[in-house]
């Protein structure tokens, strides 16, 4: 499963803005493009564990459970209290007309 309490895209994705350099207009610009294929990375996912579910390769319910709370802990903060606006809050101030330009361009 490509899900449980400890691996998962819950734990994955919200970790770029930590390992991520964002000290030039393009690496904001990756990040962008990064976040454009999330949904995509989810559906591929949501594909392996409904494949899981099928062959009866599940975590204990239980587990899972965990993974719901940690996935909403992640997706209800607004604005800069999420993870992934982290790097919006951070601009380098020789480049802050640039990326906000570039950011308000790609969104």
């Amino acid at each position: 499963m490509p899900v449980d309490q400890i691996n998962g895209l819950q734990i994955t994705l919200p970790q770029i803005t930590t390992y991520a350099p964002f000290d030039s207009v393009k690496h904001y610009e990756d990040y962008i493009a990064r976040l454009k294929q999330i949904p995509a990375t989810l559906d591929q996912a949501i594909a392996v564990m409904r494949q899981g579910e099928l062959d009866g390769l599940m975590p204990p319910k239980y587990l899972l459970e965990k993974t719901v709370d940690q996935t909403q802990k992640i997706a209800e903060p607004a604005g800069d209290k999420n993870p992934f606006t982290a790097p919006a809050t951070k601009f380098p101030m020789q480049l802050q007309p640039r990326i906000e330009n570039v950011c308000t361009m790609r969104w």
